[in-house]
């Protein structure tokens, strides 16, 4: 098991966490940002696929920070056109402020519930890729507009 860091840049202030689980780097951050983890054997999160788990919220004059989502996402390899493959996993958020909570601590944990589904979801982004594009290919093959009839027969296939 690798040991991770996060590269001290100027989006490391994301940076809430980072672990490996399951032999897959877990990246936690706060929402908007992406810091860059290292581990001691030279890979980067900017180009070793992983789990990202980000949290946010906002500010309010009542309580300050305040943290209200979470997502997590399976961040795969990087695609001929320079587009990193990328499934969601786990989304949760709320607009009720009395779920709002000062730390970012319970949504980590309620992302975290979700490794095993995240790791899953990574060693087949890959296989799920060529099927979307496989599907995309199919409905590029014809030619249009589509007659109602040619529409309907597309549908059934």
């Amino acid at each position: 098991m690798a040991a991770w860091s996060i590269q001290d840049d100027y989006h490391s202030s994301g940076a809430i966490e980072v672990f490996e689980y399951d032999g897959v780097p877990v990246l936690v951050t706060r929402g908007g940002r992406y810091p860059t983890a290292i581990s001691d054997t030279g890979l980067s999160t900017k180009d070793q696929p992983h789990i990202l788990i980000a949290v946010a919220g906002g500010y309010s004059s009542l309580h300050g920070e305040y943290y209200s989502w979470v997502t997590v996402a399976a961040e795969g390899t990087w695609d001929d056109c320079g587009h990193r493959r990328m499934l969601p996993v786990y989304s949760e958020s709320t607009h009720d402020e009395a779920v709002y909570t000062l730390s970012p601590d319970p949504w980590i944990e309620k992302g975290k519930q979700h490794l095993d589904k995240a790791v899953k979801t990574l060693h087949g982004i890959d296989a799920a890729y060529q099927n979307y594009q496989q599907i995309l290919e199919r409905g590029d093959s014809y030619q249009r507009p589509l007659t109602r009839a040619e529409y309907e027969t597309a549908c059934r296939e």
